[in-house]
């Protein structure tokens, strides 16, 4: 709508022209990437066998601005979130934060902990993160369960923690992670329902 604004105006100044040209060449940038990077690979792949083949010469990578954090790793530090350009449907990278203040860089490292601990599992399982380490998991036979079990693991450490869950957040869940004295920075997880989201974003601090 800009690009239209400006034509139909005549205000086609240098810093606009400047922009356009920058983000043309980014978008060509990326494909020729993308094309180096796949040549290299099946040059690599009729070369094995040969010392070092399985490493290409060169690795371009591309990504694209998600966010600006709330902080690094210190709170005097800035940071920001980049994607790939085709992040999977199962990263972190993909997921949607549906309630709260902006995240920071620790977060983002116990988020993706927590994932990838609960995703281990075919059981509903839960896991509590701090500082990037474990300090509970559980399996059970329901999640709310396996929650309490996984909180009971260090329940002094998990205050200020990231929860993972494997499975849709139900209310009774919810209930759990809620209850007095439980102070959970985040919950990471497949899904919520109705209820639990209510619960889970009406939670006094």
């Amino acid at each position: 709508d800009d690009v239209l604004d400006r034509l139909r105006s005549n205000n086609l100044d240098e810093a606009f022209r400047r922009r356009l040209a920058a983000a043309a060449f980014e978008m060509t940038a990326q494909y020729d990437r993308a094309i180096s990077n796949y040549m290299a690979q099946i040059t690599s792949d009729a070369a094995k066998g040969e010392q070092d083949s399985e490493w290409g010469s060169r690795l371009c990578l591309s990504f694209r601005l998600k966010s600006a954090l709330r902080y690094g790793e210190n709170p005097h530090q800035k940071a920001a979130f980049y994607l790939e350009d085709s992040p999977s449907r199962t990263s972190l990278a993909s997921a949607e934060q549906l309630h709260g203040k902006e995240l920071s860089y620790n977060n983002l490292m116990d988020l993706d902990a927590a994932k990838s601990i609960v995703a281990d599992f075919d059981e509903p399982a839960a896991c509590v993160i701090k500082h990037s380490n474990p300090c509970g998991c559980a399996v059970a036979e329901t999640l709310a369960a396996a929650f309490e079990n996984a909180h009971a693991g260090d329940p002094v450490s998990a205050f200020g923690s990231i929860i993972g869950l494997n499975r849709i957040v139900d209310a009774a869940t919810a209930e759990r992670v809620c209850e007095p004295g439980r102070f959970i920075e985040a919950v990471i997880a497949p899904g919520y329902d109705e209820d639990a989201f209510r619960i889970l974003t009406t939670k006094p601090k």
